[in-house]
């Protein structure tokens, strides 16, 4: 058995539960890392793939707990409707006032209607959502250019190495 080393235990581990384990999204992107390593990119896939079939969890609500939350990212209205020319849709997150549509996968109609409502759409796959405090600063800069007056913050799991662009980040 190979014990893997890791930053913020703590911060990643729920201690109330009997046996103390990681937070669901924590071991998943650590088992997909090591697939992502060892078997390659469609072996990672698969299991965050199987993660979210089996609705688990969502690539949405990683970048909610993993990313807007602790970086100080304004949140975005999920699931927000929109009449299109197939009928109604959904924008997997929309920050309106700022003109940003997220979401998950390819849709190359839904790309073009947010464009005719000058909204800027982003897509995010897991790799993104896998980094954290790389995307956030990234997300925050798009906001701040849109007229967002915040400021995105690191986390407890930030470094220098993994968030560039963050303020006030210990070692970086």
């Amino acid at each position: 058995m190979k014990v893997p080393r890791m930053t913020n235990r703590d911060a990643r581990t729920m201690w109330q539960r009997s046996p103390p384990r990681l937070r669901l999204e924590d071991a998943v992107l650590q088992v997909a890392s090591v697939r992502w390593s060892t078997g390659g990119e469609a072996s990672a896939v698969a299991l965050l793939s199987d993660v979210c079939q089996q609705r688990r969890t969502t690539a949405l609500r990683l970048l909610s707990t993993r990313v807007e939350r602790p970086h100080g990212l304004p949140p975005g209205q999920r699931q927000s409707g929109f009449k299109g020319n197939q009928g109604i849709g959904f924008r997997d997150l929309l920050h309106a006032e700022q003109q940003v549509a997220i979401d998950q996968w390819a849709d190359l109609e839904r790309d073009l209607l947010a464009a005719s409502d000058l909204l800027q759409t982003i897509r995010l796959g897991w790799g993104a959502v896998a980094a954290p405090c790389r995307l956030a600063p990234m997300v925050g800069g798009l906001l701040q250019r849109r007229g967002w007056n915040g400021e995105p913050h690191p986390c407890r799991r930030c470094t220098g190495a993994d968030a560039p662009g963050l303020r006030n980040i210990p070692g970086g």
